[in-house]
């Protein structure tokens, strides 16, 4: 007979559970969120250690929020899809999300071929208008003079 194990964590940013309550769905479901402080139950069906490497996973993934920091005054928001500046915040869609998530950790030109690959899963359908109007409006939400053009090859940040 399976029985489930409470466990109550304070003194935590709960913006950053609702990004993670999918992912462990199977084995921890969070049952309360409020003032900081979630309540979780977690099946008791698997081996001890498994539960306490499943509750070490969720709470080092609460620990690590994905913002990246882009100018002194522009942060990348992955988690929330969102480019924070001085006059606001700018919603990403997922595509833009990936791109950028792509130009961060390469740090170095992101090829056309590349983009195409994880933007546009090899669509032969996908014009080059369609990539620069992609750029256009990435471009508008991101700080001027970032994303850098390398003609005929692709785009790099310059951080």
């Amino acid at each position: 007979m399976s029985k489930n194990i409470n466990i109550s964590i304070s003194g935590i940013n709960t913006n950053r559970v609702n990004t993670l309550e999918n992912k462990y769905n199977q084995n921890i479901k969070i049952t309360n969120i409020d003032n900081n402080t979630i309540n979780l139950d977690i099946s008791d069906s698997s081996y001890s250690d498994l539960i306490l490497l499943k509750i070490e996973d969720f709470l080092n993934d609460l620990e690590s929020e994905k913002v990246y920091k882009l100018t002194s005054s522009y942060v990348f928001d992955e988690d929330n899809s969102l480019i924070i500046g001085p006059l606001g915040k700018k919603e990403l869609t997922s595509k833009e999300v990936m791109f950028l998530k792509m130009l961060l950790l390469t740090n170095k030109i992101v090829t056309y071929s590349q983009m195409m690959n994880l933007l546009w899963k090899n669509q032969n359908e996908v014009s080059a208008n369609a990539v620069r109007l992609f750029v256009k409006n990435i471009k508008k939400k991101l700080p001027s003079d970032i994303l850098k053009n390398f003609q005929d090859i692709g785009y790099k940040l310059v951080l």
